[in-house]
């Protein structure tokens, strides 16, 4: 349901402007090389606001609350992140995702079996729901066809629900179900056994459970439903390319033909820095996401471009890790262990990181660290909130030892598809900011807190503001490697009154033992952790100097 769905409250021209909030867009995505009207839910002066959308050239209409989106053709992303703004203040970021396939707003009444309309194929609906509510969508398809039927909601636009997806077939039969696929959010494919109309449906709980009983919805409740009776990738084969060379991949996922090969798209270096939430130092600098385009094909891949040497683990192993590398591995069937081997001298120490979830793969990793005599030294799960794991090992004795890769679950298949990346343990640094924005005023400077994790025997670290505007100073700060500076520091940023709202960056760069540096990554939203701090320096009130 669309109606009801933004939320507005507009100041009145008199009154004091305050900082925006930004809570959804509706559509949540577009079809690239399209122009579309979005609608903005949140609370906002419309006469005061500006727009950030690196890569996406947003004008803001009459209408209050709507902006027109251009999305280039060739853009290099399947998500880019919009703020808004103004001279109090940012809203926080809100991603709107890009797409291939022909897009359309859900049509309502359509709760109802009666009152699903028909929809042709491929589409991406755009469509949200509200309290109670089921969406339905009725497809013709053909015996022995496979119908996709994908949901991108919570995972990836941050939505607060817990979505389910139902196939009916013709005679009225629940014939497929699907509650969590990747993530909270629901992926099936349906062969079909009769020809003739089917309805797909989508209703959902709240992503955090509470003590309500009936289906769950509210005005952030979008959602964009891909169906589809060709292909639809899920994820590519390898899950890693070398880093700064053209590269092709192998697209997996429903209906897809064997052997198909598509392009690895590399990011333009000015789209906002992507990382996983809570990878910290386990991946290489230098390591990003990139997307995986092939004509034709609706979902999306995502594979890492990495300086590491890349290889395939065919079957379980045991094969011998070449250090460094990042191997792609899959656990083909249920029960499966996968077995790298890696030989080590004592004293040794490794870093190492299996990535699952962070690629779009369903598995939930587990890895095992296992000594020469073939007993379990660590078990890891999770790493903190990041369900992929990630461990420094170290040798106690020279010998071959094992990097055991399975699933919590027991589960295995196609989808059940990771990334390990091992190298020797490095010397780097991470910085963590407390906030992605901070506001300052001549009667009272604004404050920024960073924390810093060091690897290895790190000197003295120098961090600073970059990309000051002129009236703004924040002096540099030193962490040093003991006392209370060496975990957490605090940039204070003063003002002579002049007024900015833009982004900077917070840079910290050590001498010892090497030259080293590293952007500060602000708290993650939907599991992403970017780079940009939003600086906002408020002019004096009228009447005050």
């Amino acid at each position: 349901m669309i109606r009801s769905l933004v939320i507005l409250l507009l100041c009145s021209a008199g009154a004091q402007a305050a900082p925006p909030t930004l809570t959804h867009l509706f559509p949540a995505g577009g079809v690239r090389g399209s122009k579309v009207i979005v609608t903005c839910g949140g609370t906002f002066s419309w006469a005061d606001i500006k727009i950030w959308s690196p890569g996406i050239k947003a004008t803001p209409l009459k209408d209050s609350g709507k902006l027109e989106l251009e999305i280039p053709g060739n853009l290099a992303t399947d998500r880019f992140w919009l703020r808004l703004y103004n001279s109090e203040g940012a809203s926080a970021v809100v991603p709107f995702l890009v797409g291939d396939i022909p897009e359309i707003n859900e049509t309502e009444p359509n709760n109802k079996p009666a009152d699903t309309k028909p929809v042709s194929l491929p589409v991406l609906i755009n469509g949200a729901l509200t309290k109670g509510e089921v969406d339905g969508f009725t497809v013709n398809i053909k015996k022995g066809q496979t119908l996709v039927a994908a949901l991108d909601a919570n995972n990836r636009l941050g939505s607060p629900m817990d979505a389910v997806l139902q196939v009916v077939s013709p005679a009225g039969k629940v014939v497929a179900e699907n509650h969590d696929d990747l993530g909270l959010d629901p992926r099936l494919g349906y062969t079909a056994k009769a020809d003739g109309n089917h309805i797909v449906r989508v209703f959902a709980f709240p992503s955090a459970p509470d003590s309500n009983i009936g289906f769950f919805g509210n005005a952030t409740s979008v959602y964009r439903l891909t169906l589809t009776t060709g292909p639809y990738a899920t994820h590519a084969i390898p899950l890693a390319v070398p880093a700064g060379q053209t590269a092709t991949v192998e697209p997996r996922g429903w209906n897809i033909p064997m052997g198909s090969k598509a392009q690895v798209i590399n990011p333009p270096i000015t789209a906002p820095a992507e990382h996983s939430e809570g990878e910290g130092l386990s991946l290489p600098a230098g390591t990003r996401a990139c997307r995986v385009t092939l004509s034709g094909i609706a979902g999306q891949a995502t594979v890492w471009s990495t300086p590491l040497p890349t290889s395939i683990l065919l079957g379980k192993g045991p094969e011998a890790l070449s250090l460094p590398g990042a191997v792609t591995g899959q656990l083909a069937v249920p029960l499966q262990r996968n077995a790298h081997t890696v030989a080590m001298k004592k004293g040794q120490r490794l870093l190492v990181m299996v990535q699952g979830r962070s690629l779009g793969s369903i598995i939930d990793p587990v890895i095992r660290w296992i000594d020469p005599m073939g007993k379990v030294v660590t078990e890891v799960d999770d790493s903190g909130s990041n369900p992929d794991p990630s461990l420094t090992v170290a040798a106690s004795v020279d010998g071959n030892y094992t990097l055991q890769v399975t699933d919590r679950f027991g589960h295995g298949g196609d989808k059940y598809r990771y990334l390990l990346t091992v190298r020797q343990e490095p010397v780097e640094f991470q910085l963590d900011a407390s906030a992605d924005a901070v506001v300052t005023t001549k009667d009272k400077p604004g404050e920024l807190t960073v924390k810093i994790v060091r690897k290895g025997p790190v000197g003295p670290i120098t961090i600073k503001a970059e990309g000051l505007p002129a009236g703004v100073t924040a002096p540099e700060t030193v962490s040093d490697t003991k006392g209370p500076t060496a975990t957490s520091v605090t940039l204070k940023f003063t003002t002579d009154g002049k007024p900015y709202s833009g982004p900077i960056t917070i840079v910290g760069r050590a001498a010892t033992p090497a030259p080293l540096s590293s952007v500060a990554h602000v708290p993650a939203r939907m599991g992403v952790e970017l780079e940009t701090i939003w600086l906002t320096s408020v002019a004096p009130a009228s009447g005050k100097k």
